[in-house]
């Protein structure tokens, strides 16, 4: 019975703040351009650029079309917010290192 009532006053105690909810000084580093989803994944590459993913749901619903991959730099500029010209830039890139390069839909 010891146990049920220490149990009880545990479960009852106040919870102690949740540090992780406070950010500290925070500015915006970038905004995504209008119409596009929430971000759904954010990397920073080795040159500092942000990259992020974005499909899903708007402020508004469900949002429609494909997702989209947003490059800024690490200023927060825009860079580029199209999937295609992205995947032709890491085309690019990597037979400019002559790394094998695999696109959608080829049987390769």
């Amino acid at each position: 019975m010891r146990s049920l009532g220490l149990l009880f006053v545990v479960l009852l105690a106040p919870t102690p703040k949740a540090w992780a909810w406070d950010r500290g000084q925070v500015e915006i580093f970038a905004v995504l351009p209008a119409g596009s989803s929430g971000p759904e994944g954010i990397e920073v590459g080795p040159d500092g650029k942000v990259y992020v993913t974005t499909f899903g749901f708007t402020s508004s619903g469900a949002a429609s079309g494909e997702g989209q991959l947003f490059v800024f730099d690490v200023g927060g500029r825009l860079l580029r917010k199209s999937l295609e010209q992205i995947t032709q830039e890491l085309e690019d890139t990597a037979a400019q290192h002559g790394a094998p390069v695999v696109s959608p839909g080829s049987s390769g």
